[in-house]
């Protein structure tokens, strides 16, 4: 089992003793795929790997489940043992293989969704490990070992699932002027979301908006933050106003809070 921090995107170095000899395999094709075909269908993707180091790297891939918590991140189990996995429906074209420093390559990935699957959702996801060629270990050596979770993330277009973000805060830090925004999804299905801010003075008038914050995906019962910048305007006086923000999915789905604030 293998625990990561809250952000999709990470990197887990496994340290061994010894001299440094650093692993620098990049994924370039990016940490998700996302496909929503229909049951009975295949979705493909590919992998693309480059050797970023100076030294041959070799790469290994493996399936794996993961879940994720709001609290304590993400946790990664092995294949097929969580209910809602689609490990078994992934095959790559290969699972190892080796780099020479600025050597570039892609891995087929092919996804056969089956036809009774009438959940809203599914996940899985390749775990990527990448460590130096080595021909004989050297006394006292340290290596470190670059871990990645490409996800395989599956929405049924047949089934939409639940659908609920629940914001567990808004705080301000007052030194910045960055707001941050944390939401939970407490549904059964992932979602991209964005959010709009409007601030409002007593009188309606919005003297403040930030039209859309960097879009984020969420799995489910994870939570992410959004951070936007605000800076009270010269005309607008110090007093009490009023923050709207409006979060929306890629789905169309659409979520709103609001917040006194002295601003």
């Amino acid at each position: 089992m293998y625990l990561f921090s809250d952000r999709f995107r990470f990197i887990w170095l496994l340290l061994l003793f010894g001299r440094v000899l650093f692993g620098q395999l990049v994924v370039e094709s990016g940490l998700s795929f996302r496909f929503n075909s229909p049951p009975g269908s295949l979705a493909q993707t590919s992998i693309r790997l480059y050797n970023a180091s100076s030294t041959p790297q070799e790469y290994r891939l493996e399936k794996m489940d993961m879940k994720s918590d709001c609290d304590s991140g993400y946790t990664y189990l092995p294949s097929d043992s969580l209910p809602s996995s689609n490990a078994s429906w992934v095959e790559a074209e290969r699972y190892y293989g080796q780099l020479l420093p600025g050597e570039r390559t892609s891995i087929k990935v092919r996804v056969s969704i089956p036809h009774d699957f009438s959940g809203p959702s599914s996940r899985s996801c390749i775990m990527i490990e990448s460590a130096p060629v080595q021909e004989k270990a050297l006394p006292n050596q340290l290596s470190v070992r670059v871990r990645y979770a490409v996800g395989m993330l599956y929405r049924n277009p047949f089934e939409r699932g639940e659908v609920v973000l629940k914001a567990q805060r808004l705080d301000l830090d007052t030194s910045s002027g960055v707001w941050s925004l944390r939401y939970l999804n407490a549904g059964n299905v992932d979602r991209i979301v964005s959010s709009r801010i409007r601030i409002l003075d007593p009188q309606g008038k919005v003297v403040y908006r930030c039209d859309q914050t960097p879009s984020k995906g969420i799995l489910p019962n994870q939570c992410r933050t959004f951070e936007f910048f605000s800076k009270r305007p010269a005309t607008a006086k110090a007093g009490s106003y009023r923050m709207v923000v409006l979060s929306e999915t890629d789905e169309g789905e659409k979520f709103g809070l609001t917040k006194q604030l002295d601003w």
